[in-house]
């Protein structure tokens, strides 16, 4: 269990994961969200041992689900200081088109043989550079 779960502020979301039962948090809108002026989902995580592997999972206004695995973010987690993670919004890192609307994503730790637990704070989107 992880003592200090905030990046900023007072609290944060701690995800934990048991052997073979995933852990999940997330935001549904009640619309498609438009994110095409956004150039990503963002995000600090940190984790209890460190190498933890986490999830992302985005649903685009056609209900697909989009799910994108933390290798391939190229993003470590770590158990001694936050890290910035980035989801860009671009073809490349969905498998998919680039996605302009959204209707919800979900942050989690993977059913696994190994047990985690990550924090995840200051969730946000970042604007396209002009």
């Amino acid at each position: 269990m992880m003592n200090d779960c905030a990046h900023n502020g007072l609290f944060g979301v701690q995800l934990s994961n048991s052997v073979h039962l995933p852990s999940w948090w997330g935001i549904a809108f009640s619309e498609s969200y438009d994110v095409s002026k956004y150039q990503s989902l963002n995000f600090w995580i940190k984790g209890d041992a460190g190498n933890e592997s986490f999830l992302v999972l985005i649903k685009d206004k056609d209900n697909n689900d989009i799910e994108i695995n933390s290798s391939s973010l190229k993003v470590k987690v770590s158990n001694l200081e936050w890290n910035l993670v980035e989801v860009p919004f671009d073809s490349s890192t969905l498998g998919t088109d680039s996605v302009t609307e959204i209707k919800s994503f979900v942050i989690g730790v993977p059913e696994s043989d190994q047990i985690g637990t990550i924090c995840v704070d200051d969730i946000y989107f970042s604007s396209k550079v002009q």
